[in-house]
């Protein structure tokens, strides 16, 4: 019991003297001194020496990419359409008739379902 406790004893010592951070589970990081020049650091260095070290973890091995991303745009212009179309025409490209009869029968049967009663939509 003796042994532990000495040992205790001196992990304690250890941790006050070298101000070794335990609260994480990084053997490397020193929680209150820069290790260059042992000078206390401030609050916001340690910050941005943490973010490093968990950015340096996270992008280990991944390819680096470059902020902002290149988004100029290299290729023809496109061409202005000839006519201005209404949005309803704009809808009737992207949804067919099939599609606008699925929508309506599972409206007719959830109103249906919900109050006992069809709203009765149809396609117009």
């Amino acid at each position: 019991m003796t042994v532990i406790m000495v040992t205790m004893i001196q992990m304690m010592m250890m941790v006050l003297k070298n101000s070794v951070d335990i609260s994480t589970d990084d053997s490397d990081s020193i929680a209150e001194s820069d290790p260059e020049d042992n000078e206390p650091m401030t609050k916001t260095a340690q910050f941005q020496r943490r973010q490093q070290k968990l950015q340096r973890k996270c992008t280990h091995g991944q390819k680096k990419h470059s902020w902002p991303p290149d988004a100029t745009f290299s290729g023809n212009q496109p061409q202005a359409p000839d006519e201005i179309v209404s949005p309803v025409q704009y809808f009737r490209k992207f949804i067919s008739d099939e599609m606008l009869a699925a929508a309506v029968e599972n409206t007719n049967l959830y109103s249906v379902q919900k109050d006992g009663k069809s709203v009765e939509t149809d396609v117009k």
